[in-house]
């Protein structure tokens, strides 16, 4: 199949602009179908010119703007629902792991159901989902997104409750766990912190209250998790 170049492309993609298109996201996928849909249709013998006025024809105006808003509706669908999810397990799992410290201090049935139910659900559905839509609010504003910052962040929380869950259930792997959610965290996640307080001055004081508080709970891990082994 002969391939479109660059000069080509970039006519497409102008006449994309031209129709309203302001997605980004969207417009890839649109400049993407339809070079191919121009691919195709230079197959069968025709040059681009010919090619382009005739896909040029689908490409209407109305039709891209249906399109776009079909796709904002799904999405803002899909990020509504995402973040009342999140607000859902940010309740729930912190309650079933209280309750199951209770129950285990009193030494009381079900204690080890509950913790794992807490902690697994913090560690694969809370934390991917927060980060899923920090990464959409980032993004609505039109700031640059730091995905060291957060992948190193989900990696060291979702190693450490996954950690904490098999030292409480006994399970082996426990401490690679533990320690490498240390690591990942000192190493890499509280630098990239330290950078986005530097550079996000608008919120500077509660990521700075953040940063305290969350050396405060890392001391108080090593110290009850680390040391008492």
């Amino acid at each position: 199949m002969e391939e479109l170049n660059n000069k080509q492309v970039e006519l497409i993609s102008r006449e994309i602009d031209k129709r309203g298109l302001t997605y980004t996201l969207l417009k890839n996928e649109l400049l993407d179908h339809f070079c191919c849909e121009v691919e195709n249709q230079m197959e069968f013998g025709l040059n681009f010119k010919k090619a382009f006025q005739r896909i040029l024809k689908s490409i209407t105006r109305e039709r891209i703007i249906e399109i776009q808003e079909e796709t904002l509706l799904l999405i803002n669908k899909k990020y509504r629902i995402m973040k009342k999810l999140m607000y859902v397990l940010g309740i729930i799992a912190p309650l079933l792991i209280i309750t199951g410290t209770f129950w285990k201090v009193s030494h009381w049935p079900g204690a080890a159901i509950l913790l794992t139910l807490g902690l697994a659900s913090l560690a694969l559905f809370f934390i991917p989902v927060f980060i899923t839509v920090k990464i959409r609010d980032t993004r609505k504003k039109e700031l640059k997104v730091n995905y060291p910052l957060y992948i190193s962040g989900a990696i060291a929380g979702i190693a450490f409750l996954l950690g904490s869950l098999f030292k409480i259930l006994h399970w082996p792997g426990a401490g690679i766990m533990a320690y490498g959610s240390l690591f990942i965290m000192v190493l890499l996640f509280i630098p990239q912190f330290i950078y986005h307080i530097i550079k996000d001055k608008e919120n500077r004081d509660n990521n700075f209250l953040f940063l305290i508080a969350l050396l405060v709970f890392l001391s108080i891990i090593i110290l009850l998790f680390f040391l008492k082994g």
